[in-house]
């Protein structure tokens, strides 16, 4: 008898463990779905969103449950800015209907994609849990573009309840920088792109590898069909006609702006008035040295506090129209001589980051500069320049 009890008790912790592992693997009674919403204009939605929903087994569709990590606490521009760039945790999950998200990014005219994860019901059961406490409890995060956005957060969930299958990433490698990836968002844009080409670090140009190229939206789609095969389903197509754009256009400005103080120094040596082409130039220069400087300061991500346009743009250059014509000329050729020793650090790789349109900004009216006053003084070795004229 005790023989029979025991293989009993055998059999049925036997069997219940087999049940145990079926029910893991058993297919989720509910639908978990990826969505992947395209580029908008506005500029906090160039780069696309993820969201993931939640459907009831036998539910209609677009009668889900959407989870969106991509909102701020307050709806207040300054206080999303400001947040971010000190690092503090102000970006909370929130829960919205299936049907309002489609009606509301589809009446932007924006591509939508879904796609069925397929999670078993253990996974999904954890992943809506984990999604369903957040949500409850407003549990916040510091936002990053890179690290902690919208995406990355689901990113890290779906990984994390699937034991890691997410985490190789995307079967196809990243080529294109964090920097590039970045301009192509705004392609076409001056303003935006000239802001880039100031304050983005060297850290930007990194190559992000398979996980890390997840940030992005349609990575994390890529990568959901390559890890678990979850085929992609178009929703809406974006409506919008898409003309050819240049991400280059801010570093062109910036050599636009080289000739053009450039050319203001040698005008203002023709009409005798260099001292005003100095404010000029040292306002433009030591204004967006400081600029860059106070970034650097105030930011707490690395992308923006590591520039090497900290050592090309100077404050120092707002003392210009004040140095005595010996003292400018000695400035000037220092400034020349330290943009140029970058420059072709650039050059040889040395650095990466793509400095040469800052250092011809300095460079270009640095050498007119030289070559005025040089001149000026041959002519006229007591000019000053403390009268409007140069020469006296």
């Amino acid at each position: 008898m005790r023989l029979a009890a025991s293989l009993l008790v055998l059999l049925a912790v036997l069997f219940g463990a087999t049940t145990r592992a079926e029910a893991a693997d058993a297919p989720a009674a509910r639908t978990v779905l990826l969505y992947t919403i395209g580029p908008g204009d506005a500029f906090y939605s160039r780069y696309g969103h993820s969201l993931v929903c939640v459907r009831e087994a036998g539910a209609a569709e677009e009668s889900g449950r959407c989870f969106d990590y991509g909102i701020a606490d307050r709806d207040d521009f300054f206080h999303i800015g400001w947040t971010s760039v000190r690092g503090s945790a102000a970006f909370v999950p929130i829960a919205v209907e299936e049907r309002v998200v489609l009606a509301s990014f589809g009446g932007e005219g924006r591509a939508i994609e879904r796609q069925v994860l397929p999670l078993a019901a253990a996974e999904a059961d954890a992943l809506i849990t984990r999604m369903e406490r957040e949500v409850r409890e407003r549990t916040a995060y510091a936002y990053h573009p890179y690290f902690a956005n919208c995406t990355t957060a689901l990113r890290d969930r779906i990984d994390g309840v699937t034991a890691g299958r997410l985490r190789p990433g995307r079967a196809t490698p990243a080529s294109a920088r964090f920097r590039e990836i970045m301009e192509e968002g705004v392609s076409g844009r001056l303003g935006e792109l000239l802001l880039m080409a100031l304050f983005l670090g060297a850290p930007n140009d990194h190559v992000p590898n398979g996980w890390e190229i997840m940030y992005v939206p349609s990575a994390l789609r890529d990568g959901v069909l390559d890890r678990f095969g979850a085929a992609v389903e178009s929703v809406a197509e974006r409506q919008a006609v898409i003309l050819p754009t240049s991400r280059s256009v801010g570093k062109v400005a910036l050599f636009v702006l080289s000739l053009l103080l450039f050319a203001t120094v040698r005008g203002a040596a023709r009409f005798a008035r260099l001292r005003s082409a100095l404010f000029a130039v040292g306002f433009v220069l030591g204004t967006l040295g400081a600029a860059v400087g106070m970034v650097a300061a105030l930011v707490v991500w690395p992308e923006l506090s590591r520039n090497w346009a900290l050592a090309v743009l100077l404050p120092t250059d707002l003392a210009l129209p004040y140095l005595s014509p010996p003292w400018l000329v000695r400035y000037a050729r220092i400034r020349i001589a330290m943009v140029g020793l970058l420059g072709l650090l650039e050059l040889v790789s040395v650095i990466t980051q793509p400095i040469l349109p800052l250092v011809a900004l300095v460079a270009m009216p640095m050498w007119a500069i030289v070559t005025v006053v040089r001149d000026e003084l041959v002519t006229s070795p007591r000019a000053s320049l403390r009268a409007p004229p140069i020469a006296q």
